[in-house]
């Protein structure tokens, strides 16, 4: 598998290897490449130094879900100030705005329908 390694590789280095490894698993069945995905998938990843990802433990996950789904989400503060020609600014804030307001109805939705 090709791997940057550094934080700032040689871009054409990196993709010729990409590209050789590309035309080695186009080579593969079906199989092949789905037990590779499968693999690379359950591989833990060690994230900055110290954290590690264990794919495996379901068990921590659907606890920390449970907690997580029991308490509500609260939306971000859109009080923000925008110049006045900032087009794109102004759009973005406009659907955060829609997107929040549609998620208070459906946390209130699932409220309504959670409790007895």
């Amino acid at each position: 598998m090709a791997s940057s390694g550094s934080p700032s590789p040689d871009k054409k280095a990196l993709c010729d290897e990409c590209n050789h490894e590309w035309d080695l698993v186009k080579k593969l069945s079906q199989e092949e490449i789905e037990n590779k995905i499968f693999n690379y998938l359950n591989t833990p990843v060690q994230l900055q130094g110290c954290v590690t990802c264990i794919p495996g433990n379901r068990s921590l996950l659907s606890q920390s879900s449970a907690i997580s789904s029991s308490l509500p989400l609260k939306p971000p503060k859109s009080d923000e100030a925008i110049s006045y020609n900032a087009i794109a600014q102004k759009e973005a804030s406009a659907k955060k705005k829609e997107l929040e307001k549609e998620l208070a109805e459906l946390q209130a939705m699932s409220r309504i329908t959670t409790n007895p």
